[in-house]
């Protein structure tokens, strides 16, 4: 009777509260109402603290937060709750006066607690282990979710924004912005981390789809601060924090948009990190991120990042130690000591482009591979800068090309480079007598690799300009070409290299007052042509030539030098020299492989290495090959017909005497229904055409007429050529291996006045067994 009694009265009790509109999963919190509310809609609680304490609000609820401001901080008190605004964090606002942490975590939360679209705002952190953590929010030991919140305007030592400490919080789509670490005098403690702090995480914090910016510190981590701890930051902005200098701290500050150090490591996709800044102390380190234990970047942007100031000597403007980055791109960064882009790290098609400092100004002490370091500048208010584009990295298949340094290495600088492509950067006088060198490279090695179009200068110094492509390096395989070096007293030494080592070395069309190929350097089995000295040494001056050939250059071949096996045009006193044509593949098109019967074949010093195949060394930087058979090259320039378009000649498979019988020569972009022909013959020649430019000397052969073909008329750039060059037709015109062939397309173009003519470009090609 007793316990019917007692089950009754427990019924009667469920209907009241049902009746009331108390038993709910949803509970209502409203800053207008009259206090303290039932949580109901129609009687909402008037404080989200004490919606969330009173004992009806069970772990699985939730609270809604209708709009206002809220003076008040709130603590979870361990419960899975979500609470979230009504109408997002435009509209609600939960002040916390300047009182301590905004909202607190401290009861071992997981992610079923829940904060969700509010403005946080006037947090003062919580005192914690002698210091003040957690402006906005504090975790300690917590693993809540944060998502879609506005956290500004908030202030702490440690974690002016988010504080996490041990625990691993989630962060969605929050936006955290202009908090401030500010120093703890009485721990005499320099804040750190002023949007996000984190401490020996439990497991992975998470920061997803939000913002981080216009936040300051004094020590590291002005927009994140990361130790002993796993962080994922993915499609993340971290702009516009600062670091403004320590106030205590020995050490050097550290991280203007991201810091992260000790054990752990920070995973980082799909970010933008832009617009900070560390200052302050002696050496300042990495103005985008600061690495001091592993972090990986993949497809992020750096841009716009700076480390230093005219007092402290800054590294890293955009990324500084343990980076591993792929597919990133590092921009218009500054560091006014060394790596305007990056100092340190490893990266994988990466693109470094437009930053500046005293050294290293691309970047700094990397290793870069199939990477683009690409118009970077030396900009410290020293005399001289060093390495426009690296110093003292390691690239392999990069392109470093368009920097420019007033100093010394345009393009790299102490670097090792193995088959890149180094062009069109320069190494400049800094003024006040101090002449540039190094215009590709300075220092360090290069292996197969290209280094053209690259230029230094000098305005009357003391010691000259020197090495318009590379100087005081070790080249091996190289191809220097187009570089010059230039001084207004006309000095200027080695337009391709000076004061280097070069092996089995490509060096013709280069320019300088004296060694128009190279000065003193010493030379093993190279080929120096068509160099240029506007004094003398046309191919070399001051150097030493061992089984090389120079030819064509000019005024003079050598000139103040010694050479010894070595063809060297016009006579050279030294022992197994010789004057004779190497009988080069092409040298019209830069081919210089040895022929058949060529007299450098087996030539050259017979102390010296041995070639590939065992036999003595030959003449000249490429070793003979009776197999040798270049592909097709390129030549010349096209006429831009009327329409506008430049018409281009192209092939497919190989030209051959036997075998498979592919070879096809086309034309492309040329007028549409326009009668065109191919015509070639046996000798380049460049000669003004048409309004155009011939590309084949005379005699030529032409094919028969043809018509392009493409979309209806009116005109259009939609036509196109082909011609078989078959084994029949070779034969039929007694080409046979070995025989060079130049190819140019001829088209109608009526409305290419006065001359009505097409023409493409040309094509080399050697016909092969």
């Amino acid at each position: 009777m007793r316990l019917l009694t007692g089950w009754v009265a427990f019924a009667a009790v469920y209907v009241a509260l049902a009746k009331s509109g108390i038993a709910q999963t949803t509970w209502y919190v409203d800053v207008n109402a009259a206090p303290p509310g039932n949580g109901s809609a129609q009687l909402p609680y008037a404080s989200i603290q004490y919606a969330i304490a009173q004992p009806s609000t069970q772990s699985g609820d939730s609270l809604r937060v209708l709009p206002g401001t809220y003076f008040e901080r709130i603590d979870f008190l361990g419960k899975a709750i979500v609470v979230r605004s009504a109408n997002g964090p435009l509209a609600t606002t939960i002040d916390g006066q300047g009182l301590g942490s905004v909202a607190l975590f401290q009861s071992g939360e997981g992610a079923g607690s829940r904060l969700e679209r509010f403005r946080l705002i006037n947090g003062a952190g919580n005192a914690l282990v002698g210091t003040s953590a957690g402006g906005g929010v504090l975790c300690v030991g917590s693993s809540p979710v944060i998502r879609e919140c506005i956290i500004e305007a908030c202030t702490a030592n440690r974690g002016a924004g988010i504080a996490a400490l041990g625990g691993a919080p989630t962060i969605e789509h929050a936006t955290i912005r202009d908090n401030h670490a500010l120093a703890d005098p009485l721990g005499s403690l320099d804040g750190v981390g002023g949007g996000v702090y984190v401490l020996g995480a439990s497991g992975t914090v998470a920061l997803t789809d939000s913002s981080v910016s216009d936040n300051t510190s004094d020590g590291d981590g002005a927009g994140i601060y990361a130790r002993d701890a796993t962080l994922a930051l993915l499609r993340v902005t971290v702009t516009d924090n600062a670091n403004n200098g320590p106030v205590f701290q020995s050490n050097d500050p550290a991280g203007g948009g991201l810091f992260s150090a000790g054990v752990g490591s920070a995973s980082v996709v799909d970010c933008t990190f832009s617009g900070n800044t560390i200052l302050g102390g002696a050496f300042p380190k990495g103005g985008g991120v600061a690495a001091l234990n592993a972090v990986t970047l993949e497809h992020c942007t750096i841009d716009g990042n700076h480390s230093g100031d005219n007092i402290a000597l800054g590294s890293g403007g955009g990324l500084f130690g343990q980076i591993t980055a792929q597919s990133c791109s590092i921009l218009s960064n500054v560091a006014t000591f060394e790596g305007g882009g990056a100092s340190g790290g490893w990266y994988d098609q990466c693109v470094f482009e437009g930053n500046c400092s005293f050294r290293g100004c691309g970047a700094d002490g990397i290793y870069a591979q199939y990477s683009t370091v690409r118009a970077n500048y030396g900009c410290s208010t020293a005399t001289e800068d060093f390495g426009g584009g690296v110093r003292n990295s390691t690239l392999l298949r990069c392109v470093v090309e368009l920097n420019t340094v007033y100093g010394h290495g345009g393009g790299a600088l102490d670097s090792t480079l193995d088959f890149c492509e180094v062009r069109f950067n320069a190494a400049l006088s800094a003024g006040q007598s101090l002449s540039g060198s190094g215009g590709g490279v300075e220092g360090g090695h290069a292996g197969s690799t290209r280094i053209f179009g690259n230029l230094t200068s000098g305005d009357g110094a003391t010691i000259p300009a020197a090495g318009g492509g590379a100087n005081s390096a070790h080249l091996v395989q190289c191809i220097l070409s187009d570089n010059r070096a230039t001084e207004t007293s006309g000095q200027a030494r080695g337009g391709g290299a000076a004061n280097s080592t070069l092996y089995l070395c490509q060096v013709y069309d280069n320019e300088a007052d004296y060694g128009g190929g190279v000065e003193s350097s010493t030379l093993k089995q190279c080929t120096l042509y068509r160099n240029r000295a506007w004094l003398q040494g046309g191919g070399a001056e001051a150097s030493t030539l061992q089984s090389c050939i120079a030819r064509a250059n000019t005024p003079d071949q050598l000139n103040a030098s010694s050479g010894t096996y070595s063809d060297i045009e016009g006579g050279f006193v030294g022992l197994g020299n010789i004057d004779l044509d190497p009988l080069f593949w092409d040298a019209f098109t830069d081919d210089f492989a040895l022929r058949a019967g060529s007299l450098c074949i087996d030539a050259g010093d017979p102390a010296g290495w041995l070639d590939p195949d065992g036999t003595r060394a030959d003449m000249g930087a490429i070793w003979y090959s009776a197999n040798y058979c270049p592909s097709p090259v390129a030549y010349c320039t096209a006429k831009t017909n009327s329409q506008g378009c430049t018409p281009r000649i192209a092939y497919t498979g190989f030209p051959r005497v036997s075998g498979p019988d592919d070879f096809v020569l086309y034309a492309a972009d040329v007028l549409d229904h326009k009668a065109g022909l191919l015509f070639w013959g046996r000798t380049a020649q460049i000669t003004p055409f048409q309004g155009g430019t011939k590309c084949v000397a005379t005699p030529t052969v032409r094919t028969a007429l043809a018509d392009s073909g493409g979309a209806l008329p009116p005109g259009n750039c939609t036509g196109s050529y082909s011609f078989h060059f078959s084994h029949a037709y070779t034969n039929a015109n007694a080409l046979q291996a070995g025989d060079n062939v130049y190819a140019q397309w001829w088209s109608r173009d009526p409305a290419s006045l006065p001359h009505t003519t097409g023409l493409t470009d040309a094509l080399r090609f050697s016909v092969c067994p």
